[in-house]
């Protein structure tokens, strides 16, 4: 089913990109250097904070940082942040293990596709890598992680149930 009226399509933005940063003062620097604007740290913590990380008492600080809005800046229109986070505790690792989301310079990108079996036999032709099977989830969705050709990791989600 294509979408055709912005109005009805349940995606209209993009909010943020968090990034798991080793010590928050000198990130925050290099990327106010790049033109990004700061909106203030805060410390984060908490029942909720943990459950949403799945991290036993959780504590970070975290700091948006937005690019200088004109008519030649891309992300204008949809409010989009840089979110710097440093694990206060636990502290963050820079151990490699795929799927622990407290890795300094962790992120991935996450896209709900159509077609997953045709995506997943042009992955390696177009220079990435499959990383793991499939996981079939009980929300009716399959997801599964790919390395892009530079090794990003992607999350690709096709749920069943959409049409």
């Amino acid at each position: 089913m294509e979408i055709h009226d912005s109005q009805k399509a349940p995606i209209f933005g993009a909010r943020h990109v968090g990034l798991v940063v080793r010590n928050l003062e000198k990130s925050s620097r290099f990327y106010r250097s790049l033109g990004f604007v700061s909106e203030g740290v805060r410390i984060e913590e908490g029942v909720k904070l943990s459950k949403l990380l799945g991290i036993h008492n959780a504590k970070i600080q975290v700091e948006k940082l937005h690019l200088l809005r004109d008519e030649k800046t891309i992300w204008r229109e949809s409010g989009f942040r840089l979110e710097l986070i440093e694990y206060c505790c636990p502290i963050a690792t820079s151990e490699v293990r795929s799927f622990d989301n407290n890795i300094v310079g962790k992120i991935h990108l996450c896209f709900s596709i159509k077609g997953l079996a045709y995506v997943l036999s042009q992955v390696e032709i177009l220079g990435g890598k499959v990383l793991n099977p499939i996981a079939i989830g009980d929300d009716k969705s399959n997801s599964i992680y790919i390395n892009d050709p530079d090794g990003t990791p992607i999350e690709l989600i096709e749920s069943w149930h959409e049409s």
